[in-house]
């Protein structure tokens, strides 16, 4: 209202009092761990079960992941660097003993040179729209119905 009385009829006096309704709040379904446990052994592809291991267990967003390099991860240390994350910072995540184990796996086949998972070219990192998609469908693989999409894996980690 307030646009079409300033804008289109040009009556920048006008003065409008105009409430906006409240949007309901929605509370996210979460995963259960054995969903979560469902879910990545439904992943048929090793990288992408790996994105959704590290995903959830360091509950990264889906931008985080993807720009995770290889030089992010203290293996011996025992984290991952999550660099200019939301927000513009920096943040240290602890790695589970049983990612890190898997991280070695993932790299002992892959050999990741600069960024930890590519598409088709190596010297890009990921897009996140092709983890998205997968996330779905191995979902709806592992026969966990719902529409949250890879930032339930989050919301998993942090209960």
């Amino acid at each position: 209202m307030r646009f079409f009385y300033l804008q289109v009829l040009k009556w920048p006096s006008c003065q409008l009092e105009l409430t906006t309704p409240k949007r309901p709040h929605r509370i996210p379904y979460l995963l259960s761990p054995s969903e979560v446990r469902r879910i990545i052994e439904h992943a048929d592809n090793p990288k992408y079960a790996m994105m959704l291991a590290l995903c959830y267990a360091c509950g990264l967003r889906v931008s985080e992941l993807v720009a995770l390099q290889v030089s992010h991860i203290h293996g011996e240390a025992g984290y991952c660097q999550v660099v200019q994350a939301k927000g513009q910072k920096d943040r240290q995540v602890p790695l589970p003993d049983t990612t890190l184990r898997m991280l070695r796996g993932y790299w002992s086949a892959f050999r990741p040179v600069s960024w930890l998972f590519t598409g088709r070219d190596p010297e890009r990192p990921l897009c996140i729209d092709s983890v998205q998609k997968y996330y779905r469908k191995t979902r709806l693989k592992a026969g966990i119905s719902g529409s949250g999409g890879i930032h339930g894996l989050r919301h998993a980690f942090a209960t």
